[in-house]
């Protein structure tokens, strides 16, 4: 698979809209929930327009935006977009709204907006394209099955260019559902001290990220997507091991040819071991990194992980804030990303150098 990468749009609890921004500086949050950095809405968006939008839909706009100036496309081939709980906070507006109203005289604009589709369809509309559109909500791998399909379209030669999404919401009711099953810390912490945790649970987190697959190259783009693959219920190191070596074999690669590895370490305590015994006994001798002290924790995490693996293999830095190690790299061509949701959906992206 020979996917170029020719555009991203990040918006996320850190300022990932700035173009040439890489982590020089970050946000340090003494909360348990993570919530993404609004930008200039006036830059992006008529402001009559935007009072009609939810939150989370105005944030996917604005990602969607600055992913096709990025990458110079105007008009995708499909949009797709995956998401694990979708427009939590117009969910939450019209069950409430239900109950309050004891089920009359309802505005019907929040159960429209409410849908896991929502995003992908208003961007289309924004841009009247009536290509290609769909989305997933399958839990951990929302945005990996999104992925899976976009590049499926382009390699079965029925696109060219293909803009992939991630999101997820955060809710104060949301959270304090999650915190009852024991989802995150009890105790406050700074997200900048979530990797050297050791106690139960972890933060919240949300974002919205957007993608442009190519088959072509383009001027700008320096990253491919080698690969993504979804495992279920990988429950022990050794079949995981396994995995990872059918995974790498199957592009060719051995774990020799890996300078980097991307761990979706999240300060859980029991979560976490999988990453450290990878780290340990399989991977030794990489530059071991993490990434969701900066952005949390959330089904489509990996939106925030694809961009730092990019930007790592475009800039050839590897930011000191997501080394676990001190490291000082020479070269840098691929990178591979490994996360696990619950330690039931696992994901394995390669990305590569151009």
């Amino acid at each position: 698979m020979e996917i170029y990468i020719r555009g991203i749009g990040l918006v996320s609890p850190q300022p990932t809209t700035r173009k040439d921004y890489f982590l020089e500086e970050v946000k340090e949050y003494y909360d348990n929930s993570l919530y993404a950095i609004e930008p200039e809405m006036e830059m992006y968006l008529d402001p009559a327009a935007s009072r009609r939008m939810s939150r989370i839909l105005r944030l996917g706009v604005i990602a969607s935006k600055i992913c096709l100036v990025d990458s110079g496309v105007s008009m995708p081939d499909g949009i797709i977009t995956g998401t694990g709980f979708g427009m939590v906070a117009d969910t939450e507006k019209f069950l409430l709204g239900l109950l309050e109203s004891d089920e009359k005289f309802l505005t019907p604009t929040p159960f429209i907006q409410s849908t896991h589709n929502t995003i992908g369809a208003y961007v289309s509309q924004m841009l009247k394209c009536h290509n290609y559109n769909s989305t997933y909500a399958h839990r951990g791998t929302s945005f990996e099955t999104a992925l899976i399909d976009g590049c499926m379209l382009i390699e079965e030669g029925n696109a060219k260019n293909v803009m992939v999404g991630g999101y997820e919401e955060n809710t104060e009711n949301q959270i304090r559902i999650l915190d009852k099953i024991g989802r995150w810390k009890k105790e406050k912490i700074s997200n900048l001290d979530l990797l050297q945790s050791t106690s139960p649970g972890t933060i919240a987190g949300e974002g919205i990220g957007f993608y442009m697959l190519s088959r072509h190259k383009g001027e700008n783009c320096c990253v491919r997507l080698t690969n993504v693959q979804i495992l279920y219920q990988n429950a022990n190191k050794e079949d995981l091991v396994r995995a990872i070596e059918r995974f790498l074999a199957r592009n060719n690669m051995k774990k020799d040819s890996i300078d980097v590895v991307l761990y979706g370490l999240n300060g859980d305590s029991e979560g976490d071991k999988i990453y450290h015994d990878l780290k340990k006994d399989f991977f030794q001798g990489k530059i071991h990194t993490g990434y969701k002290h900066l952005c949390g924790e959330s089904y489509s995490s990996t939106i925030f992980a694809l961009w730092v693996a990019a930007k790592m293999l475009k800039t050839q830095k590897v930011p000191s804030i997501i080394q676990l190690e001190t490291a000082n790299p020479q070269s840098l061509n691929h990178v591979l990303i490994y996360n696990h949701w619950q330690d039931k959906n696992h994901s394995l992206y390669l990305v590569s150098k151009c």
